[in-house]
Order: structure tokens, then C-alpha cells, then sequence
């Protein structure tokens, strides 16, 4: 029997595909092509917090050992986390391409979440200044493609929670 729950819009649902298969609950197979933009500045403000999370899956674990753990296709907790701030970087460049992009990180678990932190409050700072207008400007994505800022976020999106849920796969390995 499905039934179906009405619930707020939670950050967290969108790692969780639906039991019932996204197709055959009438959903794209794309769940971040469907991110508004409120969604995703949320969800972009909210990588720091979730990936911080991620470096500890248990009570006891040292953040600092999981940071070490690397996985089946040789990244790091670290690369993983490095891999989303770069996207988020480039939407922020695509977004803005006039703006200061802060420089990499250091590769401590400390500074690559702090780098995080940073390009995101970045991005999302762009994105908020935008007019409902803006978000349909068609600007230059990092591919070289033309694309709108909305689609530029939800790729953002798409790619920092992708890394996001290899993050926590990996972090359970622990």
C-alpha cells in the first residue's frame, strides 16, 4: 500500500530517493532539476553543516581519522570535500564572473570545511541579491554551455550533494 505524507520541504529528503522509484511516483529522474531557487540556496547554505556531520558517523569516531578514510575509487574524505567546494566555486564564477573566488584550501579536514564554508557563503550571498528575473539570465556554465543561473544552481546542488552522499557512504565505513 503507498501512502503518501505531506511534509515540508526538508534538505535531507533530497538524498532520499522515493521507495516507490522516482519514476513511478510521477517525479523526473532528476530530482535537482525541480530546486527553485529558495531550495537552492538552502541546500547550498547547508553543505558546511552536512559534510561536518559526515566526518563524524558515530559518537566516538575522531573526525580526524575519518577525514583519513579513503574509498573504493582512491578520494578522500578530504577530496570529497574539495570536489564540492570546486562546484560550488564554479557556479559562483558563472553566477558573478566579476567576483573574488576565495583561493583553495589547505587540505586539513579543518581548512577544506572551512573553504567550504566560505564558497558557499559566497555563492549564496550572490544568489540572494538576485532578482526572480535573474534567475532565468542565461550566463556561461564552467562546460562552456550556455545555461540559466537556476539551472547553474541546480547543478551546483546536483554535484555538492552527490559528493555529499559519497562523503556519508564512506564515512560508514569507519
Amino acid at each position: 500500500m503507498l501512502m503518501l505524507v505531506r511534509k515540508p520541504l526538508l534538505l535531507v529528503d533530497l538524498t532520499v530517493a522515493p521507495a516507490c522509484g522516482a519514476l513511478a511516483c510521477g517525479m523526473t529522474s532528476d530530482r535537482f532539476a525541480q530546486l527553485k531557487p529558495p531550495a537552492i540556496i538552502s541546500t547550498i547554505g547547508s553543505l558546511p553543516r552536512r559534510f561536518g556531520e559526515a566526518f563524524v558517523p558515530a559518537p566516538t569516531a575522531d573526525p580526524d581519522e575519518v577525514a583519513a578514510l579513503v574509498g573504493d575509487d582512491g578520494r578522500s574524505m578530504l577530496d570529497l570535500v574539495a570536489s564540492a567546494t570546486a562546484a560550488v566555486k564554479s557556479a559562483h564564477q558563472a553566477v558573478d564572473p566579476s567576483a573574488n573566488i576565495a583561493a583553495a584550501s589547505g587540505g586539513t579536514r579543518t581548512s577544506e570545511l572551512a573553504g567550504l564554508e566560505t564558497a558557499t557563503d559566497q555563492l549564496a550571498a550572490a544568489l540572494k541579491e538576485l532578482s526572480g528575473k535573474d534567475w532565468g539570465r542565461t550566463v556561461s556554465a564552467a562546460s562552456g554551455d550556455a545555461a540559466t543561473i537556476e539551472e547553474v544552481g541546480q547543478a551546483a546542488a546536483r554535484a555538492a550533494i552527490t559528493e555529499l552522499s559519497n562523503a556519508e557512504a564512506l564515512a560508514k565505513t569507519f
